[in-house]
């Protein structure tokens, strides 16, 4: 039987590891930072967040209900986040863990915001689109062809 160990003993050894210097890499879960980050797929580095910055991705504690979240930051003041899949921002009391540097995907590992993270990006996107845009047209065809 596993014994069941509290986010609070985890993320001080995390804490400890960013502290002296280390990374750290986890699997995220979730959707709210699709088509970016998509949970259980890629893994994410992160190492301690120094300087907060605008736009960056950060990993924090919503300490209103002490959930761990991975979003990107969208204001300084007051401090406001926002998953790249939500349409609602989070502003509230959060205890800022790390900065996320690279995000590892199946074929290629890039960093937040360079060139090969927005080419990615894009693909992430576009992928997406012509997924939805494939399965309309699939069930216009299936459609079409019952009524025959």
């Amino acid at each position: 039987m596993l014994n069941k160990i509290e986010l609070k003993t985890i993320l001080n050894s995390v804490k400890a590891k960013l502290n002296s210097g280390e990374t750290v890499e986890f699997l995220p879960s979730g959707k709210s930072m699709r088509p970016i980050i998509n949970g259980k797929n890629n893994k994410v580095v992160i190492k301690k967040a120094e300087n907060l910055k605008k736009n960056q991705l950060y990993l924090y504690i919503r300490k209103s209900d002490e959930k761990l979240v991975l979003h990107r930051l969208v204001n300084l003041n007051p401090l406001t986040f926002k998953g790249d899949g939500n349409f609602m921002l989070e502003t509230g009391d959060f205890d800022i863990i790390g900065e996320v540097i690279l995000i590892k995907k199946r074929f290629i590992t890039v960093k937040p915001f360079g060139f090969w993270f927005w080419l990615y990006s894009l693909f992430s996107v576009l992928n997406l689109f012509s997924l939805k845009v494939k399965s309309k047209i699939l069930n216009i065809f299936n459609n079409k062809k019952s009524a025959d």
